[in-house]
């Protein structure tokens, strides 16, 4: 399985992981530890919903040819959020 971050691959070594949920909790894991966040998750070029891992948690890994991942610093996931609350406050404004 090729393993790829922000279209980078990845050198990762599996241990002792079957699933695809237990490989991208290792890597956030990882990324986390350098003040990054999952934002993006693409199996096989297929995006999976990031919130609801209900879909591909439990997915096998001979299954899977590529994980594709993409990442964020925490500072900009955190503008991005801010921004978008802001906006929906503004829209919530307007129709009340």
């Amino acid at each position: 399985m090729e393993i790829l971050v922000n279209q980078e691959p990845l050198n990762y070594t599996l241990e002792h992981e079957e699933r695809l949920g237990e490989v991208v909790d290792g890597i956030a894991e990882w990324l986390h530890s350098g003040n990054y966040e999952i934002t993006a998750i693409n199996v096989d070029d297929h995006t999976v919903p990031i919130h609801d891992r209900s879909h591909w948690q439990d997915t096998y890994l001979d299954s899977v040819t590529t994980l594709s991942l993409e990442a964020l610093p925490l500072s900009q996931v955190e503008q991005t959020v801010v921004a978008a609350i802001a906006d929906y406050c503004t829209l919530l404004q307007r129709a009340i």
